[in-house]
């Protein structure tokens, strides 16, 4: 982003025979000279494709090698104190994030908002 050197307004990119930023308020005007292209490589995001969404979570498989924490576990008959748990944010921003459990003894799943 440039802006201008006198009226500090953003510049914006103008093309007439050759490229240029060009103030429109104060007409401030900078040439571009000798334009370089550069190739930019994005990597692909870990969640653009193959990110764990809610509906993944009534998979079993999808649970494991998730991180564990102690939690006891929802089933009032299991004495397992120790759960897969993954955080997803499924309500608006405003909003915590909604902890998913899965007891790693007994697979009981539950969740907290």
């Amino acid at each position: 982003m440039h802006f201008c050197p006198f009226c500090a307004t953003l510049l914006s990119l103008e093309r007439s025979t050759t490229f240029r930023y060009a103030c429109a308020t104060c007409r401030y005007v900078y040439p571009i000279h000798g334009v370089h292209r550069h190739d930019v490589v994005v990597p692909q995001s870990k969640f653009a494709s193959g990110a764990m969404t809610a509906d993944d979570l009534t998979d079993s498989v999808a649970m494991q090698g998730q991180p564990t924490t102690e939690a006891r576990c929802a089933n009032v008959d299991c004495p397992g104190m120790q759960a897969f748990y993954v955080q997803m944010q499924i309500r608006s921003a405003d909003e915590p994030p909604t902890t998913f459990y899965e007891c790693t003894r007994c697979k009981t799943r539950w969740r907290t908002d």
